[in-house]
């Protein structure tokens, strides 16, 4: 045989076993599909498997592996807290008794990039109530509406919300429920959308858990008494949806000093259930306002809850400035030295203009002795030893 009929068989026949290779794996993995809404892969496989593993890979995320399940001839792999909003890659690795076997299937979340709803965020507060909220995406048509569905498990039933709040524009942009009654500690939410401008991509949580997104309501029956020098704060423990452990929760003080600086103070639970405070830079003659609310650590960044109403505590009598107090006295003090100084000035003025007249000494009257004084009776005359002159008046 010439050499070149000898290579065109070789290469013949090894394009026929490449070829073939697709054809096999087609025979041993069959239909795999993904359902995106339960993160669930499933595929069929006409022959006997002695292994099989399937996996998912994300963008920044390490590779997840799981052994599938069996239902009848349906091999099935569901992937719990894993989103696809961005993406995914998954693999399906199987094993006979001859050899293996290797299956991808890529997942892109289909749609005008950037119309999905962004910022998604979830609280319960009141212990029942949960709220959820969302903003339109950045890149979304203006016909754009979204639709939230929740589910307490990747197996379970999804239900809408029955309870939408809407922008100015009419687009839901928020879900309130009233009833937590169908929610279980894990929870996965889906954001959808619709438009007849463009394809909407669609937004999904990982497991959401409903005591990390519980904002705790503020103490009630807070309680101030203070001595001298410092003060006890108490307060009633707050009630939870899930009663969680004293080292999950954290009170957060806040102490104003009027006329002075805001004095926070942090107070996480202890054996006594973290229901009181000792504050010592108390001043009884200040006054001080009080809020207390409380947090949750059961998330990387405290979700804190709203303040409490201020408590007044504190005498409120101020102690008066050092200014208040010499002013007046220095003050009198001048009026005093001022009014003792006129009146020693009037003194020097009245001798200046009316001087002492000095006075004749008087011999008899000054004289100390009295006994030689003469009485002037006795020198006078009777009025038989006067002459008596008579006038007579003689007319013209």
């Amino acid at each position: 045989m010439p050499g070149g009929l000898c290579w065109a068989v070789l290469l013949w026949a090894v394009g026929g076993l490449t070829s073939a290779q697709p054809a096999a794996e087609e025979e041993i993995i069959q239909n795999l599909m993904l359902l995106p809404r339960k993160v669930k892969l499933t595929w069929q496989s006409p022959t006997n498997i002695t292994d099989a593993t399937c996996a998912i890979s994300q963008v920044g995320n390490f590779v997840t592996e799981d052994q599938p399940r069996k239902d009848t001839n349906l091999y099935y792999c569901i992937f719990e807290n894993h989103r696809l909003c961005k993406g995914a890659n998954f693999t399906v690795s199987v094993t006979t008794r001859q050899r293996s076997f290797t299956k991808q299937l890529f997942f892109n979340n289909k749609g005008r990039e950037g119309s999905a709803a962004e910022d998604f965020t979830c609280v319960v507060y009141d212990i029942k109530f949960l709220n959820c909220s969302w903003t339109v995406g950045r890149k979304a048509p203006e016909d754009v509406q979204y639709h939230l569905y929740s589910q307490a498990s990747r197996t379970d039933e999804e239900r809408e919300c029955l309870q939408y709040r809407d922008n100015a524009c009419g687009i839901h942009v928020g879900c309130h429920y009233s009833n937590l009654s169908f929610f279980k500690r894990y929870n996965y939410f889906y954001v959808n959308g619709s438009s007849k401008e463009a394809e909407i991509q669609f937004y999904d949580t990982t497991s959401t858990m409903l005591d990390q997104i519980e904002r705790y309501n503020p103490p009630r029956n807070i309680e101030v008494n203070c001595s001298k020098s410092n003060c006890l704060i108490q307060w009633e423990k707050t009630v939870t949806t899930l009663n969680p452990q004293s080292h999950e929760v954290a009170y957060q003080l806040d102490i104003q000093k009027k006329g002075g600086d805001i004095i926070p103070q942090i107070q996480r639970d202890g054996e006594s259930q973290g229901t009181f405070y000792h504050f010592p830079s108390y001043d009884e003659r200040a006054d001080y306002s009080l809020r207390i609310r409380v947090g949750n650590l059961r998330r990387p960044d405290v979700l804190w809850g709203p303040w409490s109403e201020p408590t007044k505590f504190g005498s409120g009598k101020q102690a008066g400035s050092p200014w208040l107090v010499w002013v007046p006295v220095v003050f009198g003090s001048l009026v005093f030295a001022l009014g003792n100084l006129c009146l020693w000035k009037r003194f020097l003025g009245t001798q200046k203009f009316f001087p002492r007249i000095p006075r004749i000494k008087d011999n008899l009257n000054d004289f100390p002795f009295q006994s030689n004084q003469i009485i002037w009776e006795e020198f006078k005359q009777s009025p038989e030893q006067c002459e008596i002159e008579s006038i007579r008046s003689v007319g013209e």
